[in-house]
């Protein structure tokens, strides 16, 4: 469970809205929590802009969860955005596309954020 932002605090200058807590006042409507489905989890991933032509969703992940070593996870591209991205930590900027992966076979050890590396099966060769 994640206990979000009271955006009706009041914080220190310069600092972050501190989350709910016991007491607070809520009003009509305000998310104070967020507790996440388990049973359906998928991998974030970012596309590099030279392998978006070999992409397309339905193909085959695996997946590797930097926490979970021994878990080997497979999966299916659901989406992957026909809309590149510029990410700036680079000189040039580089482009990728972000896609999501659905995870086929939950383990139990995952959780929502987890860092992972998702490889995309491109071709297969016979044999």
């Amino acid at each position: 469970m994640q206990i979000m932002t009271n955006n009706r605090a009041q914080g220190s200058f310069g600092t972050s809205r501190p989350p709910f807590q016991e007491g607070d006042t809520v009003w009509t409507g305000a998310v104070i929590a967020e507790i996440p489905d388990l049973s359906t989890l998928r991998a974030e991933l970012r596309i590099e802009e030279i392998d978006r032509g070999r992409t397309s969703a339905g193909q085959e992940v695996r997946i590797k969860v930097d926490a979970v070593p021994d878990a080997r996870l497979d999966g299916v591209i659901e989406w992957l955005s026909p809309i590149a991205t510029l990410v700036f930590s680079r000189i040039p900027p580089e482009k990728n596309f972000p896609a999501h992966a659905s995870i086929e076979k939950i383990d139990s050890r995952l959780r929502p954020g987890m860092s992972c590396t998702v490889e995309v099966v491109v071709e297969r060769v016979r044999d």
